[in-house]
């Protein structure tokens, strides 16, 4: 799946977590684990749910709230991919 569209929400939520939490930017790849890398908690998972909300244009579900979702950067983005719509998904610009 490592496509264009992969790439381009790749480097955009990277940049978003550095920016929303203060991160070293070359510190994080898609590999990142949030919870064992980062020591993200409760209260950063749900900002970060609320990040991907804002930034991707994206619901949510509170059914998605699961660890799983937000072991790493690449479950985030996997996320993100199946909560955009398909129209989306073919826009070259995902901004």
């Amino acid at each position: 799946m490592m496509d264009k569209n992969y790439e381009e929400i790749k480097n955009k939520l990277i940049q978003a977590l550095a920016n929303r939490f203060k991160l070293d930017i070359s510190q994080l790849d898609a590999e990142t684990e949030l919870i064992e890398d980062l020591d993200f908690g409760s209260i950063q998972i749900i900002e970060t749910a609320l990040l991907l909300e804002d930034v991707f244009d994206i619901k949510v579900d509170t059914t998605e709230l699961k660890v799983a979702n937000f072991k790493s950067i690449d479950a985030l983005i996997d996320m993100i991919l199946k909560s955009m719509p398909d129209d989306k998904k073919k826009n070259k610009d995902i901004s």
